[in-house]
Protein backbone atom coordinates (compact mmCIF):
# COMPACT_ATOMS: atom_id res chain seq x y z
CA UNK A 1 0.00 0.00 0.00
CA UNK A 2 1.80 3.84 -1.10
CA UNK A 3 0.73 6.16 1.21
CA UNK A 4 1.89 9.91 1.96
CA UNK A 5 0.20 12.89 4.04
CA UNK A 6 -3.13 12.63 1.68
CA UNK A 7 -2.87 8.78 1.67
CA UNK A 8 -3.16 7.24 -1.68
CA UNK A 9 -4.16 3.20 -1.79
CA UNK A 10 -3.49 0.74 -3.94
CA UNK A 11 -3.06 -3.15 -3.51
CA UNK A 12 -1.73 -6.17 -4.95
CA UNK A 13 -4.44 -5.89 -8.09
CA UNK A 14 -3.12 -2.25 -8.31
CA UNK A 15 0.46 -1.99 -7.48
CA UNK A 16 1.55 0.76 -9.69
CA UNK A 17 0.50 4.56 -9.25
CA UNK A 18 0.99 7.62 -11.05
CA UNK A 19 1.56 10.99 -9.10
CA UNK A 20 2.06 14.26 -10.24
CA UNK A 21 2.71 16.26 -6.65
CA UNK A 22 2.70 20.05 -7.07
CA UNK A 23 5.34 20.31 -3.96
CA UNK A 24 7.99 18.22 -2.48
CA UNK A 25 6.62 14.61 -0.94
CA UNK A 26 7.46 11.91 0.52
CA UNK A 27 5.49 8.16 -0.63
CA UNK A 28 6.01 5.46 1.91
CA UNK A 29 4.77 2.03 0.75
CA UNK A 30 4.34 -0.99 3.20
CA UNK A 31 3.98 -4.47 1.42
CA UNK A 32 4.95 -8.42 1.80
CA UNK A 33 8.36 -9.90 0.63
CA UNK A 34 8.19 -12.55 -0.85
CA UNK A 35 8.78 -14.83 2.04
CA UNK A 36 5.32 -12.89 3.56
CA UNK A 37 8.00 -10.79 5.68
CA UNK A 38 6.40 -6.79 6.14
CA UNK A 39 8.57 -4.49 4.93
CA UNK A 40 8.21 -0.27 3.90
CA UNK A 41 10.45 1.65 1.85
CA UNK A 42 10.53 5.16 0.41
CA UNK A 43 10.75 7.83 -1.92
CA UNK A 44 10.99 11.09 -1.95
CA UNK A 45 9.63 13.30 -5.28
CA UNK A 46 11.53 16.59 -5.50
CA UNK A 47 9.30 19.66 -6.66
CA UNK A 48 11.35 22.92 -7.73
CA UNK A 49 9.32 25.61 -8.44
CA UNK A 50 9.30 26.79 -12.33
CA UNK A 51 11.99 29.64 -13.39
CA UNK A 52 9.69 32.61 -13.96
CA UNK A 53 11.79 35.78 -16.09
CA UNK A 54 10.70 38.86 -16.29
CA UNK A 55 10.06 39.81 -20.22
CA UNK A 56 11.50 43.59 -19.79
CA UNK A 57 14.00 45.69 -17.70
CA UNK A 58 15.84 48.93 -18.22
CA UNK A 59 19.53 49.05 -17.02
CA UNK A 60 19.36 52.73 -16.72
CA UNK A 61 20.90 53.22 -13.83
CA UNK A 62 17.90 54.58 -11.81
CA UNK A 63 17.92 51.70 -9.11
CA UNK A 64 14.48 49.68 -10.02
CA UNK A 65 14.85 47.05 -12.81
CA UNK A 66 18.37 47.65 -13.54
CA UNK A 67 19.15 44.36 -13.93
CA UNK A 68 17.32 41.31 -15.85
CA UNK A 69 15.20 38.83 -12.55
CA UNK A 70 14.80 35.43 -12.42
CA UNK A 71 12.59 34.05 -10.18
CA UNK A 72 12.87 31.07 -8.63
CA UNK A 73 16.81 30.54 -10.30
CA UNK A 74 18.43 30.04 -7.26
CA UNK A 75 16.76 26.64 -7.18
CA UNK A 76 18.52 25.74 -9.69
CA UNK A 77 22.31 26.31 -8.86
CA UNK A 78 23.99 24.78 -12.26
CA UNK A 79 21.62 26.49 -14.92
CA UNK A 80 23.35 27.96 -17.43
CA UNK A 81 21.57 31.39 -18.72
CA UNK A 82 22.64 32.59 -22.30
CA UNK A 83 21.46 35.72 -23.94
CA UNK A 84 21.32 36.75 -28.06
CA UNK A 85 20.94 39.23 -29.65
CA UNK A 86 18.72 39.00 -33.09
CA UNK A 87 20.99 37.45 -35.37
CA UNK A 88 22.50 34.81 -32.82
CA UNK A 89 25.09 36.25 -31.29
CA UNK A 90 25.71 35.37 -27.50
CA UNK A 91 25.93 38.62 -25.33
CA UNK A 92 25.97 37.20 -21.90
CA UNK A 93 27.02 33.40 -20.45
CA UNK A 94 26.85 32.08 -17.24
CA UNK A 95 26.38 29.23 -15.26
CA UNK A 96 24.25 29.94 -12.08
CA UNK A 97 23.06 33.07 -11.92
CA UNK A 98 25.03 35.15 -9.39
CA UNK A 99 25.65 38.13 -11.11
CA UNK A 100 22.51 39.38 -13.12
CA UNK A 101 22.32 40.29 -16.44
CA UNK A 102 22.78 44.42 -16.42
CA UNK A 103 22.06 44.74 -20.25
CA UNK A 104 26.20 45.36 -20.85
CA UNK A 105 27.92 43.72 -23.53
CA UNK A 106 31.90 44.08 -23.69
CA UNK A 107 31.75 47.01 -22.08
CA UNK A 108 29.10 48.87 -24.06
CA UNK A 109 25.14 49.47 -22.89
CA UNK A 110 23.05 47.90 -25.40
CA UNK A 111 20.89 49.15 -27.65
CA UNK A 112 16.90 49.14 -26.40
CA UNK A 113 15.35 46.28 -28.01
CA UNK A 114 14.21 42.97 -28.02
CA UNK A 115 17.06 39.61 -27.06
CA UNK A 116 16.35 36.33 -26.78
CA UNK A 117 17.34 33.92 -23.66
CA UNK A 118 17.83 30.39 -23.23
CA UNK A 119 17.71 29.11 -19.87
CA UNK A 120 19.21 25.43 -19.65
CA UNK A 121 18.09 23.77 -16.15
CA UNK A 122 20.70 20.46 -16.08
CA UNK A 123 19.45 17.90 -14.23
CA UNK A 124 16.77 16.79 -16.77
CA UNK A 125 14.78 19.77 -16.56
CA UNK A 126 13.37 21.18 -20.32
CA UNK A 127 15.11 24.36 -20.88
CA UNK A 128 13.38 27.99 -20.68
CA UNK A 129 13.16 30.10 -23.79
CA UNK A 130 11.97 33.39 -24.73
CA UNK A 131 12.49 37.31 -25.04
CA UNK A 132 13.26 40.14 -22.98
CA UNK A 133 13.18 43.55 -23.99
CA UNK A 134 15.22 46.75 -22.86
CA UNK A 135 13.86 49.76 -22.51
CA UNK A 136 15.86 53.15 -21.39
Amino acid sequence: VWRNDVSIQSDVRNARIQVSPVKTTTFIVDGLTLNGCPDVDSVTVIVRPPVEPSNVFSPNGDGFNDVWELDQIDEYPDAEVKIYNRWGKELFQSIGYNDPWDGVFNGEVLAPGVYYYVIDLKDGYDAVTGTITILY
